[in-house]
């Protein structure tokens, strides 16, 4: 991950779950816990620049596609 902040989480939420971290153990991704996935239609959060990677890895483009077919999904659901 390309880390370049000078905050990070100190404390996670109970409804949260960390998926990813950067190599000196600073939280860079999280996702809603299991217990907590009814609650949102979509929620993931990251303190890096996935935009600045995704030519290069498709793992990074993935969080953009999830976003967009989670946003069609709940579309469908409005509409």
């Amino acid at each position: 991950m390309n880390s370049s902040h000078h905050q990070s989480v100190g404390r996670l939420a109970r409804a949260l779950r960390v998926t990813g971290r950067s190599e000196d153990g600073v939280v860079e991704a999280m996702e809603l816990a299991p217990e907590a996935l009814g609650w949102l239609p979509y929620l993931v959060a990251v303190q890096y620049h996935p935009e600045r990677l995704v030519d290069r890895h498709e793992e990074h483009l993935n969080l953009f596609r999830s976003f967009t077919r989670a946003c069609a999904r709940h579309r469908k659901k409005k509409l």
